[in-house]
């Protein structure tokens, strides 16, 4: 499995540009993993870890793209607190040509009047914190939501310039791995749609909903927020 996370995240490192993609303007790439196992109704463990240290170890496969740097925050040292500071203080020495993914692995929820939180150990995390420290950040972000209702957090999201992917809708419950499992059915030549030789960002948003519903028999559906319309996000693959 390992292997085929490792060509998920060689494909995240993506340019930014202004429709040249052999010249990348990506200088180095920072990752948070946050994440913490949950149990579902049934007893059975979500290891949300596993997925948060795989998205780490391949990240550092990316010297192509400049320097990796990432940090990751798991178990029961996801508390609260230790959280919050992450989010808030992680990313203070990122520039405009830093990309900057947020993975976050929890159990969700989406709370009458407050909107989506997750729930790393020590309460409740909510969107609107979330995004004041992600407002902070200089560089691109890329935030990615594996929790249950993760879309709740893209509905009362107010800033324009980050992307985000949730694994699933607010209404909906998200299952391990298969998030992961998708991006890594996603990259595949078939979504290649424009036989380019690479996955654009605008072929990943097609495909991947496609290839999540599949895996779970339509039980959860993967949610864009992708404001951006002057830039071509360019996944290379390898």
């Amino acid at each position: 499995m390992f292997k085929k996370i490792l060509f998920v995240l060689v494909v995240l490192g993506f340019f930014v540009s202004s429709g040249d993609s052999s010249s990348p303007t990506i200088k180095k790439v920072r990752y948070l993993g946050i994440a913490v196992n949950a149990y579902t109704a049934e007893g059975f463990e979500d290891d949300y870890i596993s997925d948060a240290k795989y998205f780490e170890k391949a990240l550092r496969k990316l010297s192509p793209y400049g320097e990796i740097e990432s940090k990751l925050i798991l178990g029961k040292e996801a508390q609260k607190e230790a959280v919050l500071y992450a989010l808030n203080h992680y990313f203070d020495n990122a520039t405009e040509n830093d990309l900057c993914i947020i993975y976050i692995g929890t159990h969700g929820t989406d709370v009458l009047d407050k909107g989506f939180a997750c729930i790393p150990y020590g309460g409740y995390i909510y969107g609107n914190e979330i995004e004041r420290a992600v407002k902070k950040i200089r560089g691109q972000v890329l935030l990615m939501v594996d929790t249950c209702h993760a879309g709740a957090i893209i509905r009362d999201w107010k800033n324009k310039k980050d992307i985000i992917i949730a694994a699933c809708k607010s209404e909906e419950l998200a299952y391990n791995h298969y998030f992961v499992d998708a991006f890594d059915e996603s990259i595949k030549t078939d979504s290649d749609l424009n036989s380019d030789g690479v996955i654009e960002f605008s072929e990943l948003e097609q495909s991947l909903p496609i290839k999540l519903g599949k895996i779970t028999q339509l039980q959860h559906t993967v949610f864009f927020n992708y404001f951006h319309t002057d830039l071509t996000l360019v996944f290379d693959k390898v």
